[in-house]
């Protein structure tokens, strides 16, 4: 898939993965609608744009909003006619045990990184003259690390509706994109108790510019799966061989 002209929706474009995914397609011709809650954040990643000279529009909106996912949908179609990509990055994060997490930060998490997205397919797919849908998941979708329990949950039941629209919709592709760490404000945004915010395994975190070049060639390629590093292959693929591997794995680091 040629993304020169294309009309490219990409949510959590305030910063990080989708700020930086924003700025890749415009460099390789694509129209971009940023689209997040943050108004400071898209005028950040408008300015980047700009600066390359590259077209672009900002819709601010809530993705766990019904309504507001409604109003964005309509705001692009009626200024671009269509929408040939669209990028469900936006997604929240929650480190504590699965019996503890409050009911408030279950459902925070699941109406941005399930229902949002959910949401968005089943309003944007009957749009859609072809193109694709991108949702971004996570290595962590593939064995739940310590005390994200909640997140990978959320991430992997994402992961079966991205299969299961790509089999379904005959006239769009899908493509799952299962990042590994990546130099983002994730960590800083999470619900819940902040303190617990730690990660088990100390391994390098990935640029949001080399993440964001794999994930362009992946839509270009029109692959149904993208691993943005090594490591999440290796992740995914040791999780669904050897799980009591990396459950033990995953335990020792926490020692």
């Amino acid at each position: 898939m040629n993304v020169k002209g294309k009309i490219v929706v990409i949510t959590g474009a305030s910063s990080g993965i989708g700020r930086a995914l924003s700025v890749e397609l415009g460099l390789r011709g694509a129209t971009v609608v940023l689209v997040a809650r943050s108004q400071d954040g898209l005028e950040e990643t408008a300015s980047l744009l700009a600066g390359y000279d590259l077209e672009h529009m900002i819709v601010p909106c809530d993705v766990t909003s019904e309504a507001s996912i409604q109003n964005l949908i309509k705001t692009v179609i009626e200024r671009y006619q269509t929408i040939d990509i669209f990028v469900n990055n936006a997604g929240v994060g929650l480190f504590e045990d699965v019996i503890l997490s409050a009911q408030e930060d279950i459902d925070t998490v699941f109406a941005t990184n399930l229902w949002g997205p959910l949401s968005v397919m089943r309003h944007i797919v009957p749009y859609m003259r072809g193109g694709m849908v991108v949702n971004i998941s996570s290595a962590a979708a593939k064995y739940a690390p310590y005390r994200q329990g909640i997140y990978a949950a959320s991430k992997a039941a994402l992961e079966r509706l991205t299969e299961a629209v790509g089999l379904e919709e005959s006239h769009i592709k899908t493509l799952l994109v299962i990042p590994d760490r990546t130099d983002t404000p994730f960590m800083q945004n999470v619900v819940g108790p902040k303190e617990r915010a730690t990660l088990a395994l100390q391994l390098q975190f990935a640029s949001v510019e080399m993440v964001a070049k794999k994930i362009a060639r992946a839509i270009e390629k029109e692959k149904r799966v993208c691993y943005t590093t090594l490591k999440a292959r290796v992740y995914s693929m040791l999780s669904a061989v050897s799980p009591g591997t990396v459950a033990w794995i995953l335990k020792k680091s926490l020692r």
